[in-house]
């Protein structure tokens, strides 16, 4: 049992198991119904009670401290891995999706689309706007090829590299030709 709902007598209805937390849970209310402070607290402290391992994406910016407090208050605060602007650990979701099994693995075209819808969502989050097509597909040609002559070169995808073989590359055919440029 993770939580029992209600007031005693405790009878077997009331109590949220393991098994109803595998089969989903929703949680539904207006705005200031207590959702988030209510069942989802108690959700969330039983799954960290229960040594339960997840993946919390959160959209508030305060949302961040709640969870800590609920890893504190489980004593589960090692436990706890933060990705952020701020933090040391790292996601390189590219060289994931090179790297991964199964069918489009590695594909330069997929990893090509990733990064461009990661690329969107942020131009969307900054308040850009849509690119023209013709600039659209000339980065995503850019990409292809950077993808391509990193794999080819290190067996791997790191942004970091990704943006050096950009940054780095001729801006003109002469430049391309000139041995002192080389």
């Amino acid at each position: 049992m993770l939580l029992e709902m209600g007031d005693p007598p405790h009878q077997s209805e009331n109590y949220w198991t393991v098994s109803d937390a595998f089969q989903g849970t929703q949680v539904f209310g207006s705005t200031g119904s207590g959702k988030s402070s209510g069942s989802g607290k108690a959700i969330a402290r039983s799954f960290l009670e229960s040594n339960f391992g997840g993946l919390v994406l959160i959209a508030k910016t305060d949302e961040r401290k709640v969870w800590e407090d609920y890893a504190a208050a489980t004593n589960r605060t090692r436990d706890l891995l933060v990705f952020s602007q701020d933090s040391h650990h790292r996601f390189n979701f590219l060289n994931y999706e090179k790297s991964r099994d199964g069918k489009g693995a590695g594909n330069t075209e997929n990893l090509v689309n990733l990064f461009w819808s990661v690329l969107e969502v942020a131009d969307r989050r900054s308040g850009g706007g849509s690119e023209a097509s013709y600039w659209g597909r000339a980065l995503k040609q850019l990409l292809r090829n950077a993808i391509d002559l990193l794999v080819i070169a290190t067996g791997q995808i790191d942004l970091s590299y990704l943006y050096r073989i950009i940054t780095s590359a001729p801006n003109s055919p002469a430049q391309a030709v000139d041995d002192e440029w080389k």
